[in-house]
């Protein structure tokens, strides 16, 4: 009304207005259904197929370093392994049915959404499942879609600033265990920022400089050396495991020594001993409540409900590596030791 963002298109304050995308909301149905087939009869083409493999290997990669941050921004424990394990198995059912239905684009994790615990200070899980409903919604309401992504993109950038700087910060804090003071860990660091940065940037700068005589080929290594994150995962890796260190140096020992979750796995092998059940199991639990700081309730939070008690009837599902580890002792202790433990 005040005619303080111009009328240009072309002008790059134009994209401030907040009618900038008014044509997408106008253009946008009321209701839209995603259904298999919708594009066509779907088609195999190799090299695509392998770009979009690597792609969903670094977006896995990606995704690994996403649940340690929000652990880490919600202070929490590490994610355990067969919790990491559910999580890249959900993203690739999911990543089949959104292929499936023709939407375009995998299902994984957003990075920026590791910060947004940090910022609200809410890690609820139900707050979370209210978004995910919310989103859905969205993808079938196309009007309620279309307004969110009419938002003015000054806005969006404003909050990925935000969002983005607390990743980044969360990234750095992951190297606290890290010995920063040695040399070999400083040149691994660098080299694997440094190396992913340029060798990414020269490679869109010099597109088609490196031909394998195929171009099947030329396309994997376009996408793996033009994608930083991979480059620099891939000579983080190479390095850390070549280059002679350590276990203080590299962080693993201290990482350990400082979890305070250490002494759950000390109640959990001692459980196994029955003959020393009852004392030395509840001091090592009392032990382990003060080290958690009245975080007991995190001791479990990746484990799925009920599957404790299926574990016990049905044998094999002992062995998914996707669920929570089960402990024979449960078959063996009492009830009320059970309880304790």
């Amino acid at each position: 009304m005040a005619d303080f963002f111009p009328d240009d298109p072309s002008d790059p304050k134009y994209r401030a207005r907040t009618d900038a995308r008014g044509d997408i909301i106008r253009a946008t149905p009321w209701f839209f259904l995603p259904y298999p087939g919708q594009f066509g009869y779907p088609k195999i083409n190799v090299p695509i197929f392998l770009g979009f493999l690597f792609a969903f290997i670094a977006s896995a990669i990606e995704s690994v370093g996403d649940y340690f941050a929000v652990a880490e921004s919600c202070n929490a424990e590490p994610p355990p392994t067969h919790a990491i394990n559910r999580g890249i198995l959900t993203e690739g059912l999911l990543s089949l049915l959104s292929g499936a239905v023709g939407t375009g684009h995998a299902t994984s994790t957003y990075s920026v959404s590791a910060a947004i615990p940090g910022i609200t200070k809410v890690g609820s899980r139900y707050v979370l499942v209210l978004a995910g409903i919310l989103a859905m919604l969205m993808g079938v309401v196309g009007k309620m879609g279309a307004v969110m992504s009419s938002i003015p993109e000054p806005v969006v950038g404003g909050v990925s600033l935000v969002g983005f700087g607390i990743i980044v910060g969360i990234g750095v804090s992951a190297l606290r265990t890290v010995d920063l003071t040695s040399s070999r860990n400083l040149s691994i660091i660098g080299t694997s920022i440094f190396g992913a940065i340029v060798i990414s940037d020269w490679l869109e700068s010099n597109k088609g400089a490196i031909d394998t005589g195929s171009e099947q080929w030329n396309n994997i290594v376009d996408l793996v050396l033009g994608t930083p994150m991979m480059v620099g995962c891939i000579i983080s890796i190479f390095l850390d495991n070549t280059v002679r260190g350590t276990d203080m140096e590299r962080g693993l020992t201290t990482s350990r020594e400082m979890s305070p979750f250490h002494s759950v796995s000390d109640i959990i092998q001692t459980s196994k001993d029955l003959g020393r059940m009852n004392s030395q199991t509840e001091e090592l639990l009392d032990k382990g409540r003060r080290q958690c700081n009245g975080r007991d309730e995190t001791i479990d939070i990746y484990n799925l409900p009920l599957i404790g008690r299926l574990q016990r009837r049905i044998t094999c599902l002992r062995y998914v590596p996707f669920f929570q580890p089960y402990y024979q002792t449960h078959d063996t202790i009492q009830s009320n030791s059970t309880e304790k433990v």
